[in-house]
C-alpha cells in the first residue's frame, strides 16, 4: 500500500466527519494526526523545494489544530499523548530522537499487545511485512498510540473504496500501534460487513468473544450483527450480558430497549429507555423512543409531559414534533396538531413556534 497517496485520497473522508460532527475531539484529534503524518511522509518522499513547502504546510496544520484544541478537546486522553510525540518525533528545536528498527517495534508491539498474544502479533506482522523496511516516518507514528485512530480510519475508508486488502493492512497497522488486540475482531467484522460478507464478520465476532468474552465491544458489535439479521432473541442475550457488565452505558441499555421493542416486550423497553434516560437525561433518542411506547400504550399524558419537557430545555428533534402533533390529534385538537406537524417538516426549533 502507498500510504502517502491514499492518505492524499481520503481527505475529503475526514473533512465529510468533520463537517458532521465539528465539536467531537476524537475528529479533530484525527484531523490534526493527518496531518501530520501526510505531512512527514511528504516531507521524507520531497524531490525538491516546491514539494517541501507543502509537506511543511502541511505539518503546520497538524501543529495548528493542536495548538488551537479547547481544553475540553485536551481533557481527551490521547491529545496528551500526541503531544508528547510530537515533541519526540517532530521537533521545532533540537533532533528527533532515532526511528524504532524492526527489532524494536517487534519488541514494542509484543508489550502493548501482551505475551499472550504473539500468535496475534506474528499474524498482523504478517499482514504488514516487515516494518524494518518501512520509512522513518511510519516506524516514528508506530510508537505513537493516537496514530490508531487514524489507521483505523483509514481502513474504513479502504473498505468503502472496495480494497479489502489494503483496508486489512490499515488495519493491522492500528491494532499493532494501539495495542488492542480486540480491534482485530472489531476492525476485521467491520471490514467483511462492508464487502458484503456478514457471514464472515459474524465469525471473526464469535472468534473474538471466544478469546475475550467480557469485551462489551465485542458484544455490542456482535448483537447489532444478529439484530440485522432479525435474531432478536440472540442480539437481547449478547446486550444483556454487556449491560451487566457496563451498566452506566446508556446506549447499550438504548439498542436493548429496541431489541425488546422487536420482541414486543414492551415493558422491558420502557425499562431501558427509562434507565437511558437516568444515565443521560439529554439522550435525545431515548427520550423519544419512550415517548413512543407511551403514546402508543394509551398513556398520552406520559408522553406529552415528556415530550414537552424536552422541547422547552433542548432543541427538539423532528420526531418530537411529529409525536406532539399526533397526540393533539388523538384529541382532536387539530388546530394544535397542525401547528406541531409544520414544525415537524419545517425543522425549526421550538421557540419558533411562539
Amino acid at each position: 500500500m502507498n500510504l502517502l497517496a491514499r492518505l492524499e485520497e481520503m481527505q475529503n473522508f475526514l473533512s465529510w466527519k468533520r463537517k458532521h460532527h465539528p465539536d467531537w475531539p476524537d475528529l479533530r484529534l484525527e484531523w490534526g494526526l493527518y496531518h501530520h503524518l501526510r505531512g512527514a511522509l511528504a516531507l521524507e518522499q520531497a524531490a525538491d523545494a516546491d514539494l517541501r513547502r507543502s509537506a511543511e504546510t502541511l505539518l503546520a496544520e497538524g501543529y495548528r489544530t493542536l495548538a488551537d484544541s479547547s481544553d475540553a478537546a485536551r481533557s481527551f486522553g490521547e491529545f496528551a499523548e500526541w503531544d508528547g510525540w510530537t515533541l519526540a518525533h517532530l521537533p521545532v528545536i533540537g533532533e528527533a530522537v532515532p526511528a524504532p528498527n524492526a527489532e524494536a517495534l517487534r519488541a514494542h508491539f509484543l508489550d502493548r499487545l501482551g505475551a499472550e498474544n504473539t500468535d496475534l502479533l506474528d499474524k498482523l506482522l504478517g499482514i504488514v511485512g516487515d516494518p524494518g523496511q518501512r520509512g522513518e516516518t511510519l516506524r516514528r507514528a508506530a510508537l505513537g498510540r493516537p496514530f490508531r485512530r487514524l489507521m483505523a480510519s483509514l481502513a474504513e475508508y479502504l473498505a468503502f473504496q472496495k480494497l479489502g486488502d489494503e483496508a486489512r493492512e490499515a488495519a493491522a497497522w492500528s491494532v499493532l500501534i494501539g495495542g488492542d488486540p480486540v480491534e482485530h475482531w472489531l476492525l476485521g467484522a467491520r471490514i467483511e460487513r462492508v464487502a458484503g460478507s456478514r457471514v464472515m464478520a459474524g465469525e471473526l465476532l464469535d472468534q473474538g468473544i471466544a478469546h475475550f468474552p467480557d469485551s462489551v465491544p465485542l458484544l455490542r458489535e456482535r448483537a447489532e450483527e444478529h439484530e440485522m439479521l432479525e435474531q432478536f432473541e440472540r442480539a437481547a442475550e449478547l446486550l444483556e450480558r454487556a449491560v451487566e457488565l457496563k451498566p452506566s452505558w446508556p446506549d447499550l441499555r438504548l439498542r436493548l430497549a429496541r431489541v425488546y421493542l422487536s420482541l414486543e416486550r414492551q415493558d422491558k423497553s420502557l425499562d431501558q429507555f427509562e434507565k437511558a434516560l437516568e444515565l443521560n437525561p439529554r439522550y435525545e433518542s431515548a427520550a423519544r423512543g419512550r415517548a413512543e411506547l407511551l403514546k402508543e400504550g394509551g398513556r398520552h399524558e406520559e408522553a406529552e409531559a415528556l415530550l414537552q419537557a424536552w422541547r422547552e430545555e433542548k432543541t427538539p428533534h423532528s420526531e418530537v414534533y411529529r409525536m406532539l402533533s399526533e397526540i393533539y390529534a388523538d384529541r382532536e385538537d387539530y388546530l394544535t396538531a397542525e401547528r406541531y406537524a409544520r414544525l415537524s417538516q419545517s425543522g425549526e426549533k421550538a421557540d419558533a413556534e411562539a
